[in-house]
This record gives C-alpha cells, sequence and structure tokens, in this order.
C-alpha cells in the first residue's frame, strides 16, 4: 500500500444549513418569544433564553464546521488522526486500535395531542482502544465521498489486522 494520506471533509452544505437553522430559531425567540414576556413566567423565560443560548453556540460551531479547511479525519500508514472537537485533534494508530464499530443512534420524539412523530438517527463511527476512551465521528456531518470513506477504513483495517 502506497503511504498517501486520505483526507475527509466536513459536509459543508450540512453544516451550512444547521447554522442557518440555529439562526432562524434564534430570531424566532427574540422576535416572537423574548420581544413581550408579560405573558411567561420566569421559568419560561429562563428556559428561552438557555435555548437561545444553547441556539447560538450550535450556531457557531456549525458556521466554524461549514468555513474550516482542515479535514475531520485523516487516514494513512500510521493510524488515524480525527478532529475531536473544533481545535482539538487526536492520533490513534493502527496499533493500538481494538475494534472499529458503526453504530446507529435514535431518538424519536412524540407529541400525543398533535399525532406528530419526530424520529432523527444519526450514525457514528466508534474507534475503541484500550484503557483509553473511544473516540466516535460522527458520520451523518463528514462528506464521505460516497462509499470511499467505508472502503478507506476497512483496506487500512484489513491490512494491518492480518500483519499483526
Amino acid at each position: 500500500m502506497k503511504n498517501e494520506t486520505y483526507r475527509f471533509y466536513a459536509d459543508r452544505w450540512k453544516n451550512g444549513f444547521l447554522a442557518i437553522l440555529f439562526s432562524f430559531l434564534i430570531f424566532i425567540l427574540f422576535s416572537k418569544v423574548l420581544n413581550d414576556t408579560s405573558y411567561m413566567t420566569g421559568t419560561g423565560v429562563t428556559v428561552s433564553w438557555i435555548i437561545v443560548g444553547l441556539s447560538f453556540l450550535f450556531a457557531v460551531i456549525c458556521l466554524i464546521r461549514t468555513i474550516d479547511p482542515r479535514p475531520i479525519v485523516e487516514v494513512n500508514d500510521d493510524g488515524l488522526r480525527i478532529q475531536t472537537f473544533l481545535f482539538w485533534k487526536e492520533f490513534v494508530s493502527w496499533e493500538e486500535i481494538l475494534e472499529v464499530k458503526k453504530e446507529k443512534y435514535t431518538q424519536r420524539a412524540s407529541n400525543i395531542t398533535l399525532n406528530a412523530h419526530l424520529k432523527v438517527t444519526s450514525y457514528f463511527l466508534r474507534v475503541y482502544r484500550p484503557n483509553k476512551r473511544s473516540i466516535a465521528i460522527n458520520l451523518s456531518l463528514l462528506n464521505k465521498r460516497g462509499n470511499e470513506f467505508n472502503e478507506v477504513i476497512g483496506r487500512y483495517m484489513k491490512v494491518n489486522k492480518t500483519v499483526g
């Protein structure tokens, strides 16, 4: 196998859409809910401000992910370099990887009065290491370039498991 590095970046369209969505939520809360708080209880106002704060934080994170030119995952002969959060990267060598599993998490929410159901499914690639925390890569917000990400990880895992 050649000593080449495969780089996978954030899915800019999804992150940009989420940044716009969170910004729209902030706008709605400011213009409609927090504009006149005389009809709200103190708890309602506090919860609304917490939602605004979290929405602002998520909007900024999604905006940074949209314009950030650095890769989220780098795969080469030495191992994986994963950007775990905005500015922190972690390196995992192939020798210390015990297992790589694709995991599916589904969150369901329903409102009984409106008979509305919401189902959000996220896919993570979790890298298990001995005596260390596992690292998860959110595949929903990663530009996998079709099936190339799965092929590259599978190829390197196969090569390194047969050698070791």
